[in-house]
């Protein structure tokens, strides 16, 4: 076996260990790929830089599986949290506020009285010119009444003529 010695971290490794380099008189890199991995960014010439996207990549494919499962996990422990940053940062209304009005429409939509399919959540009906918020709709009526309030005056248009 092949071995070189890193100039960065100066240990001894197999010639695999370092990425390829065509200017080099054994064809490789003069860091290992671990200290490589150390070095910004931005002080990477471009080939480097795409060595380096390639070999994350492929670092990140070999643990895919292991990857979707943290995320997986990651997801259902969070989503709570991020829906209430959601409503908070988007309509200005707490998770508090949130099930109050959903109380008072009986859990249904404002609109068709239905509750939401496949057990998902409401949506926050809002006024886009003034940021008020509405009242909770199913994601049928929430589609609909946006999709009327863009295109309000052509359907006005519309039926005023009684075509």
């Amino acid at each position: 076996m092949i071995v070189k010695a890193c100039t960065k971290c100066k240990g001894i490794k197999p010639l695999n260990e370092f990425y390829t380099h065509p200017r080099t008189k054994d064809r490789r890199q003069s860091r290992c790929k671990k200290c490589c991995l150390r070095i910004p960014m931005h002080l990477l010439s471009p080939e480097e830089q795409i060595i380096r996207i390639a070999y994350r990549l492929k670092e990140t494919l070999k643990h895919k599986d292991r990857i979707n499962k943290y995320m997986k996990e990651y997801n259902k422990k969070t989503i709570g949290q991020r829906y209430k940053n959601h409503i908070r940062r988007n309509y200005g209304i707490t998770m508090e506020d949130y099930n109050r009005m959903l109380d008072s429409q009986g859990g249904t939509c404002l609109i068709c009285g239905k509750p939401n399919k496949n057990g998902h959540r409401l949506c926050v009906d809002h006024d886009h010119t003034t940021n008020k918020t509405r009242g909770l709709l199913c994601i049928v009526c929430n589609r609909n009444l946006g999709w009327y309030e863009k295109y309000k005056d052509v359907i006005n248009k519309y039926l005023s003529c009684g075509i």
